[in-house]
């Protein structure tokens, strides 16, 4: 579809409307109302941004991963204190260092896949306001 134009309607007022664009590979024939096509638009991206979930619950899951990966630092952080004082054998350290180094590892890449997340719904809240403010705008103009 081409962006609006305007012509004379009946009555010789103006009327937007989208055209299929022969530049753009189409017929160049069809067009569709303005409001009409703004209206579905609206509604189709107010459906999809209510599927976006709550923050409150990916913080606190954050929370808890955060927490997680300090418990486990602070154990490794033990286990090579004990080690360094011959307290643990080197099989069982190696061992444990290994399983608690993957665990942070794992953990850590969650804790960026919330953020990545959570900055993405935040950008999709805020073009859900936008999208709110631009149509309650058109609404006092028109």
């Amino acid at each position: 579809m081409q962006a609006q134009r305007a012509y004379k309607g009946t009555g010789g007022r103006d009327k937007d409307y989208w055209r299929c664009s022969r530049v753009g590979g189409g017929c160049g024939e069809v067009s569709r109302s303005y409001e009409a096509v703004q209206t579905l638009a609206n509604a189709y991206v107010e459906e999809m941004l209510s599927r976006v979930p709550n923050l409150d619950p990916l913080e606190a899951h954050r929370s808890d991963i955060e927490l997680r990966i300090e418990d486990l630092e602070a154990k490794s952080a033990e286990a090579r204190r004990r080690w360094k004082a011959h307290q643990l054998a080197d099989d069982g350290f190696f061992g444990l260092v290994n399983e608690l180094s993957d665990e942070i590892k794992e953990l850590r890449k969650q804790r960026t896949a919330l953020r990545f997340n959570r900055t993405t719904m935040v950008d999709m809240r805020m073009l859900h306001v936008a999208i709110r403010s631009g149509r309650q705008a058109s609404r006092e103009t028109h």
